[in-house]
């Protein structure tokens, strides 16, 4: 992530300063995609529609959000990461093809893989998650949404200056 425009905003006085943040993130490659962190939902209606992060690239785009799944095994529902990848490619002449879509269901193991991570780091294994600057560029991203009025930050130089 290079860039980032936000807002932050209250809409609920519960939650004072800020309990919504909206964010358009720009990454290095020029994709650049949508995310909003709330804690305000209006009604529980809201908490399902669009919830998730959007990627655009020049392309196509990509969303990932947590979803609920029928498991045909067990016969329960079940939460999910949903990533929907919709993409054409380009003729010759640069013109864009017919969209096609992916759809990839994958189960929910966040602490599983950080437990993972952190004891292969006990042993000295590196697999690139949990870096200190990766947590600092996370916080980063964070406190300058809250912080927002709009205007456009460099993430690459705050993150060098900090």
């Amino acid at each position: 992530m290079t860039h980032l425009s936000r807002f932050a905003s209250l809409n609920k006085q519960l939650l004072a300063p800020h309990d919504t943040i909206n964010t358009i993130i720009k990454n290095a490659d020029g994709s650049h995609g949508v995310f909003e962190l709330s804690f305000a939902a209006p009604s529980l209606s809201r908490c399902e529609v669009d919830r998730g992060i959007v990627i655009t690239g020049t392309d196509g785009w990509l969303k990932v959000q947590q979803t609920m799944t029928h498991d045909l095994i067990y016969n329960v529902e079940k939460l999910v990461f949903r990533i929907t990848i919709k993409s054409a490619t380009r003729n010759a002449n640069g013109v864009l093809g017919p969209e096609k879509e992916e759809v990839i269901d994958e189960p929910l193991r966040g602490i599983e893989l950080e437990q993972a991570s952190f004891f292969a780091a006990l042993e000295g294994k590196d697999d690139g998650l949990g870096s200190p600057l990766g947590a600092l560029k996370d916080i980063a991203v964070i406190e300058v949404a809250l912080t927002g009025g709009g205007e456009l930050i460099d993430l690459e130089k705050l993150i060098s200056q900090s």
